[in-house]
């Protein structure tokens, strides 16, 4: 069974997908924008950032969301100061936004044969050295 998370972890990632698409305050997002939050959890998490004031919800539109002051400051992370004698490769981070999906390793159907102009054993009759052995794809005469 899936670990629960509490509202507060929620609710903070919720204030994580405003921060994804750079929402100043006083932006919005529409429900569609938070599909990464799970459903079972997304009410919860709404509740605990409308009460701790990080969101608004709109008044004639429940499924738009406004940042506020407050969710922006508590969302936001200060930027690691630069120093000023840094190389240029030094200031750009090299991690990527969000960790790249693994790929899985191909999946073959059937194993590769050796030798791809080999003869498929179903369709050619191995040949025999007796010559009384009948050919068991030949229809007696």
């Amino acid at each position: 069974m899936p670990l629960r998370l509490s509202d507060e972890d929620v609710g903070r990632q919720i204030l994580g997908i405003f921060m994804r698409y750079r929402v100043p305050a006083g932006g919005t997002l529409r429900r569609n924008n938070f599909f990464d939050v799970r459903d079972a959890d997304f009410q919860r998490g709404l509740n605990f950032a409308i009460t701790s004031k990080w969101i608004k919800q709109h008044l004639r539109d429940r499924y738009t969301y406004q940042l506020t002051e407050i969710g922006h400051a508590a969302g936001w992370k200060p930027e690691p100061k630069i120093d000023a004698n840094a190389k240029p490769a030094e200031l750009v981070s090299s991690e990527p936004l969000q960790p790249e999906a693994v790929q899985p390793e191909p999946v073959t159907m059937a194993p590769e044969s050796p030798d791809p102009l080999a003869a498929d054993p179903i369709t050619t009759a191995p040949a025999s050295d007796d010559p009384n052995a009948t050919d068991p794809w030949k229809s007696p005469a």
